[in-house]
């Protein structure tokens, strides 16, 4: 997630270094954004990226004519809504996806994990007996390698989807051929 918010970052400063040179010779009536958050232009400019991820400007100076910079203003505009809203902000939502398929997928894993978790804080309640030789070891006991790589989740799924449709399918042929086979034998 910090590489995510490192180039969102990124992104937005330099949206907003592009919007302050585009204002820098331009009148508070003439400005691209406004001047009167801060005191700071750095951080009106910023501000005003910011806020343009977030979907909210303000147009009424893109639209003059007699700007010379209308077509460059819009270039930089419309860059700035693609990257910071539709890349920048899907790249998150799939980030979030990613990690919720990450934990659903070893559900049963977080469920025993917690489950020990919350035993361990009641143990106090239990009568102890002091083994000191002893070692408890819990493992799940239908985890093939549940941890791996990215898609290994997906995939081991998949594969455990294909396998029990290609044994079912196994099955109905071989009693097909069986019923034939038996048929043939009595004819």
């Amino acid at each position: 997630m910090i590489p995510f918010f490192f180039l969102y970052l990124v992104i937005t400063v330099i949206f907003s270094f592009a919007s302050l040179i585009l204002n820098l010779n331009r009148s508070s009536q003439n400005a691209l954004y406004d001047d009167e958050v801060f005191k700071s232009s750095y951080l009106n400019s910023f501000l005003n990226q910011y806020l343009l991820t977030l979907g909210e400007f303000n147009l009424d100076n893109f639209t003059k004519a007699s700007d010379p910079n209308n077509g460059l203003d819009w270039t930089f505009f419309l860059s700035a809504t693609f990257f910071g809203q539709l890349v920048i902000l899907n790249m998150l939502i799939a980030i979030m996806g990613y990690t919720f398929d990450k934990i659903f997928e070893n559900q049963t894993q977080f469920i025993l994990q917690l489950k020990l978790e919350v035993l361990n804080d009641y143990s106090f309640l239990f009568k102890t007996i002091d083994h000191p030789d002893f070692l408890y070891v819990v493992k799940l006991a239908d985890a093939e390698g549940e941890n791996g790589e990215e898609w290994e989740g997906r995939i081991k799924a998949m594969t455990r989807s294909i396998r029990s449709s290609f044994e079912f399918l196994k099955t109905e042929i071989l009693s097909k051929i069986r019923g034939e086979v038996e048929r043939d034998a009595e004819a």
